[in-house]
């Protein structure tokens, strides 16, 4: 063979070995992965089951669970600690997260359960306390659990008997609990055998004396002794006489004790209504007066104050300016009262505004200023009104004033006289 030849056939060789290579590569199958995690792909399939807890701390809950690797430890709750048991004992009913890892430290969880088995409820009857005595009686019925002890009212202590003796009248709370603990409550009252029932009546007070009745009934019972107001005094008679018009409260009492009340008025016939008319007291004069309306009686007599004295008339005059008391006493001797106050006028009537202006005019020279002709000074209106009587005296009858000037004209002395006719206030 030519070494041409020789030459062919060996790269030919190469060009077969090559593809030959390539085809096996591609069917081999993938190498094996190194180190990694060993979760991937493991699914740790979690289930719990529990028994149900009676009140206390008694449930339980088993975990199972598979996937992985064996070697599963188990625990109860994100914060709890793994252990070798799958059994979880003294728990209280509640919602948990049951937690299993396996040996490669794969962990799946799942929700559980533990309910309770008592449905504790309670009933209680009750007999009524007999003649207001304490000898009422509780008893009361359990369901929903064993081994039940029973009290009364929340301070209560438990004891064995479901009955309890001795009560007094009034409203109760009973109370029940089974042997796990669990505990349940209903109200029951205790009543009274006897019922009493009261009314009353008066007769009104006459003629503002001491001498109204009251007339007290009672039933339900026997054996009753009566008393008015919570103070009072049992009595065998049903009948209070001689009493003031008021407010009272009637008592009835029975032979055992038992006791109620009710509300009862004695009223009067003479309802007296005093009221006033005031009229108003003028500048620099004490004329105000008082006028006292009375009714809801006859022959009535009047004084003003507490102090004053009984008259006819109704009618009281003269009086200053204040407060004032009125009061009006009928034929039987009711009084009644009303206050009345007494303002001052101080507008001035048209008469005085004349006189004051004339003697501005005629005689303020002498009489004004600090030192006023025997002392009186014209431009103070309350010595106007106070010496209008030796104005009138001086000007008009005697002629003799003003003094060093010519005397008034009988226009001029008119307007004198005309505010003293009127009666010389400073409201004429």
């Amino acid at each position: 063979m030519s070494r041409k030849l020789l030459l062919a056939c060996i790269a030919i060789v190469a060009v077969l070995f090559s593809a030959n290579f390539i085809s096996c590569s591609k069917s081999s199958p993938a190498p094996s992965p190194g180190p990694g995690n060993p979760c991937a792909g493991v699914t740790i399939s979690v289930s719990a089951t529990s028994t149900a807890a009676n009140c206390t701390n008694n449930g339980t809950l088993t975990i199972t669970a598979s996937g992985g690797s064996s070697g599963f430890t188990y625990k109860l709750n994100a914060g709890g600690t793994y252990q070798l048991s799958n059994v979880f004992s003294n728990l209280m009913p509640g919602n948990y997260t049951v937690f299993a890892k396996n040996a490669s430290g794969c962990e799946g969880s799942a929700a559980a359960l533990v309910s309770s088995t008592s449905v504790i409820s309670v009933t209680a009857t009750s007999t009524p306390a007999m003649n207001c005595v304490n000898d009422g009686t509780i008893t009361a019925t359990a369901t929903g659990g064993t081994g039940f002890s029973y009290k009364l009212n929340a301070g209560g202590t438990y004891q064995a008997s479901n009955v309890f003796t001795g009560l007094a009248t009034g409203s109760y709370t009973v109370f029940a609990k089974e042997a796990g603990g669990c505990e349940a409550s209903t109200n029951v009252n205790v009543g009274a055998n006897n019922s009493i029932s009261v009314s009353a009546s008066s007769t009104r007070v006459t003629n503002c004396q001491t001498n109204g009745t009251v007339t007290i009934t009672a039933s339900g019972s026997t054996g009753f002794t009566y008393k008015l107001n919570a103070g009072g005094t049992y009595q065998a008679s049903n009948m209070f006489s001689n009493l003031t018009a008021g407010n009272y409260t009637a008592f009835a009492k029975d032979g055992s004790g038992c006791e109620n009340s009710v509300a009862v008025t004695v009223s009067a016939n003479n309802t007296i209504t005093v009221s006033n008319n005031v009229a108003a007291a003028s500048k620099c004069s004490n004329n105000g007066m008082i006028t006292v309306n009375a009714g809801g009686s006859t022959g009535f007599t009047y004084k003003l104050g507490a102090g004053g004295i009984y008259q006819a008339s109704n009618i009281f005059a003269a009086l200053a300016a204040g407060n004032y008391n009125t009061f009006a006493k009928d034929q039987f001797g009711c009084e009644q009262s009303a206050a009345a106050t007494i303002t001052i006028n101080t507008t001035a009537g048209s008469l005085f505004t004349n006189v004051k202006n004339l003697l501005a005019a005629k005689c303020i020279s002498c009489h004004s200023g600090p030192s006023p002709a025997a002392g009186r000074d014209w431009t103070v209106d309350c010595q106007i009104v106070d010496f209008s009587a030796l104005i009138n005296q001086r000007a008009v009858v005697i002629g003799d004033m003003p003094q060093g000037g010519p005397m008034l004209t009988p226009a001029e002395k008119a307007i004198i006289t005309n505010w003293v006719n009127a009666g010389a206030k400073f409201t004429d």
